[in-house]
């Protein structure tokens, strides 16, 4: 038997005998669960209720409350940009044919 094949031995008895204390374990662990359930009177209805409810976070509104900006160019059909942000289709149009950028500016 290679070397490789040794080790491959190994793991695979290793892996049964973590599988097989990791099930022993569970059960204790069950055990001990289910004992303090009993001496605290808790019921699994409880426990599915306290999982579910997700922690509740305040959110300060205050802070989320966000003010319109004034228009700063507009154009002859009524479209308006704030100047912030991207630049609308419409004004990148108007500069790719050739118009400049002062000419839609609110005066």
């Amino acid at each position: 038997m290679s070397e490789y094949q040794e080790i491959q031995a190994q793991i695979a008895e290793l892996q049964r005998r973590a599988d097989a204390i990791r099930a022993s374990e569970r059960s204790e662990a069950i055990k001990n669960i289910k004992s303090l359930m009993a001496m605290f009177e808790i019921s699994p209805a409880e426990l599915s209720r306290h999982a579910a409810a997700p922690p509740r976070v305040q959110i300060d509104k205050t802070k989320t409350h966000v003010s319109k900006v004034a228009p700063k160019y507009r154009d002859t059909a009524g479209n308006e940009w704030s100047g912030r942000g991207l630049q609308p289709r419409w004004l990148r149009a108007a500069l790719a044919n050739g118009a400049s950028l002062q000419s839609f500016l609110i005066s």
